[in-house]
């Protein structure tokens, strides 16, 4: 018994430091190059590091963060990970920042920890991906079920006979846009053969998209719902030479100096049939204006005029 105590709190003990590494972490990058007096502090908790789209988002939040001398607490994980993410919005509770704005989930654990934070007083916007049944502040980000109708709205103006479609999507994703891509498809009558789901992986996704072909031969459309799914399946069909019988309707995240050149050489050749297009910089950028605003008590009012939240662009 007295070992298993001694096991335990040594495991408190690293949580502890764990947490309070975090804390320190994120206040100090925070604080980088930044005067002392701070207007407020927010969390920002992204739903990945790596992820070029995340990277983008987070460029626009830092950027209103130093112009309107905000200290930022940047809570991230290096991978996908709900539990950190839960962990974070804690923390950020523990440490009664002034707001937080974060990627989130339509799942109960995080409903209730967004109106912890709300019934605390501290705002939450959630972003890209929303809580909708939560107390949360605003949402800044894609209308997933018009993404979803566009998408099929493409599909079916290039079509040439009947469509069968395999549909990835990331285990985390959001499926109100696939429902409404299933809607369109199915209304039409065209047929989804498969739904996959994916870890958001390039060279996962080459591997799930070869073994569809397997299975379903008569496949000749891919709706992908991210960008790394787009890019593995981009560079499978090109490799297996299919790209004339086969076209991705797929995801990209429109960088602060352009279009990724990889994806563009895909859309020029016409192995991708349509992109939907998101600005993640300047997503990041209205949600930290978003926030601004609600603290100063103008919680309705417009963000800065002049830039779409979300824009959905087709290649010819």
């Amino acid at each position: 018994m007295a070992k298993r105590y001694k096991v335990l709190m040594i495991m408190v003990v690293l949580a502890a430091i764990t947490i309070s590494g975090v804390i320190l972490y994120s206040i100090k990058a925070g604080r980088k190059d930044q005067p002392i007096n701070f207007k407020y502090t927010f969390a920002f908790i992204p739903h990945q590091k790596y992820d070029p789209y995340w990277v983008e988002v987070r460029k626009g939040v830092e950027d209103v963060a130093r112009k309107e001398n905000i200290s930022l607490q940047v809570m991230e994980s290096d991978w996908v990970n709900e539990k950190a993410q839960l962990d974070f919005f804690n923390i950020a509770i523990l440490s009664k920042v002034d707001g937080i704005i974060a990627h989130s989930y339509d799942k109960p654990q995080f409903t209730d920890v967004i109106n912890k934070a709300q019934s605390e007083g501290i705002p939450v916007i959630t972003i890209d991906s929303d809580s909708p049944l939560s107390s949360r502040s605003a949402y800044i980000g894609i209308d997933y079920n018009y993404a979803g109708r566009r998408a099929a709205e493409a599909l079916m103006k290039s079509l040439r006979g009947k469509a069968h479609v395999a549909v990835l999507l990331p285990n985390t994703g959001n499926d109100a846009r696939i429902k409404a891509f299933q809607e369109e498809v199915h209304s039409a009558g065209h047929v989804i053969d498969t739904i996959e789901k994916t870890d958001s992986n390039i060279l996962g996704a080459r591997g799930i998209i070869r073994r569809i072909f397997r299975e379903y031969p008569d496949i000749n459309y891919v709706f992908c719902t991210d960008y790394n799914d787009t890019i593995g399946v981009a560079r499978e069909i090109v490799d297996l030479n299919k790209s004339e019988k086969i076209k991705i309707i797929g995801f990209e995240c429109m960088l602060k100096d352009g279009i990724d050149s990889e994806m563009q050489t895909y859309i020029d050749t016409g192995t991708i049939l349509a992109n939907m297009v998101q600005n993640p910089y300047y997503i990041g950028r209205n949600a930290m204006i978003k926030m601004i605003n609600h603290k100063k008590g103008n919680k309705d009012g417009p963000l800065e005029a002049g830039y779409d939240l979300v824009f959905t662009k087709f290649s010819e």
